[in-house]
């Protein structure tokens, strides 16, 4: 890549993001047009603070479900 050539991402995924800090980054990626995809196991955070955005319950170590958000999710 040189250093002219930019990147553009559009989906982020975000672990913790139904805690109060991931929560408030998901709000800041979607007020910067991107698409955040929560993943949490929830033993902190809320689900409410995942309402109407793209949420996975389970841990990060879980490599089974982080193969299946990124085949889900992956940007083209």
């Amino acid at each position: 890549m040189t250093d002219r050539e930019e990147i553009i991402v559009t989906t982020v995924l975000i672990a913790g993001g139904a805690g109060y800090i991931g929560s408030t980054v998901a709000s800041a990626c979607l007020d910067a047009g991107m698409t955040p995809v929560i993943l949490d196991n929830l033993a902190r955070g809320r689900r409410e603070f995942t309402e109407g955005r793209t949420f996975y319950e389970g841990d990060i170590a879980d490599g089974a479900l982080i193969g299946r958000v990124f085949s889900e999710h992956l940007d083209s």
